[in-house]
């Protein structure tokens, strides 16, 4: 009886709204729900109309500029998305989400203090957040503080070790250590939690190259080219293995197939000690003549 009474209530409200503050909450509410029930749809110009409603009816409440810069996102309006995310933590300054957000937008636009200082303040709320460090952690590495990123990779296994991304993402950083072992570790426990990830194949493979493996480095390649025979990143792992065996034919076919598949990035095969073994081969010649 009571609960059929609370909503004849809330439906008489709605159609007989109040007014003052009481009629504000009840809009801001109805409206907020809406746009969640569109944005859950992917309807996202309706979610935005529907929020910048819930916000002329409570314009200081930080929920709906968050999820409309959110909305914003999914349609690819940055500035938009910005300024509604930065709105909602003017308000209130302890609300964690924004800050995802916002610190990824940073990180796009390559303005990296302002990413790390949004990924610092979210730890700073919510410190057993493992993705936060991530997303911290790359940024530091994308600034060239290896050692810094590497201490947030751990801090983010310790904190979720059932995550493969912060192993994937430690071994890149002992691969350019030269510390293969290190690497190939880490990559076999990413491997353990996420057998179907080709990326961690594919750099376990590369680390067991660089290592001296082949063997077992062709392993891992060949499992994630017979799962995608068209993943350039293994593709072109594979043409550096053959570099590295110092056959110079197989390396040529598997650089030219990379290229085929659209790889351009013709300052690594230049310069990258891996495909050093070929570079006097007039296959390569070939290749990167005019490049």
């Amino acid at each position: 009886m009571h609960r059929v009474y609370r909503v004849c209530t809330i439906a008489f409200l709605l159609l007989f709204p109040l007014s003052g503050y009481a009629d504000s909450v009840i809009q801001y509410s109805w409206h907020l729900n809406q746009g969640n029930i569109h944005y859950k749809n992917r309807e996202y110009n309706k979610a935005i109309d529907a929020y910048t409603k819930a916000i002329s009816a409570k314009p200081n409440a930080p929920g709906a500029y968050f999820r409309r810069g959110r909305a914003f996102l999914k349609k690819d309006k940055r500035d938009n998305a910005l300024a509604d995310l930065s709105k909602a933590i003017q308000i209130n300054p302890k609300y964690a989400q924004p800050y995802i957000y916002r610190g990824s937008i940073y990180a796009k636009a390559k303005k990296y203090d302002q990413a790390i200082a949004d990924y610092s303040k979210l730890i700073e709320l919510k410190p057993r957040l493992a993705m936060a460090y991530v997303n911290r952690g790359n940024i530091y590495r994308k600034k060239g503080l290896s050692g810094k990123a590497l201490a947030d990779y751990t801090t983010a296994i310790k904190l979720d070790s059932r995550l493969d991304k912060p192993y994937h993402l430690r071994a890149h950083i002992y691969t350019d250590n030269g510390q293969y072992n290190l690497a190939i570790a880490d990559l076999t426990k990413a491997i353990d939690i996420n057998a179907k990830s080709e990326r961690n194949f594919n750099c376990r493979g590369f680390a067991l190259a660089l290592s001296g493996e082949y063997e077992k480095a062709e392993k891992d390649l060949k499992t994630v080219l017979d799962i995608q025979p068209d993943y350039v990143p293994a593709i072109v792992s594979t043409a550096e293995l053959y570099a590295m065996k110092k056959d110079a034919t197989e390396a040529c076919n598997w650089l030219k197939m990379a290229i085929g598949h659209g790889y351009n990035d013709w300052k690594y095969v230049k310069t990258s000690k891996t495909f050093a073994n070929i570079r006097t081969a007039s296959c390569y010649k070939t290749i990167v003549a005019g490049r």
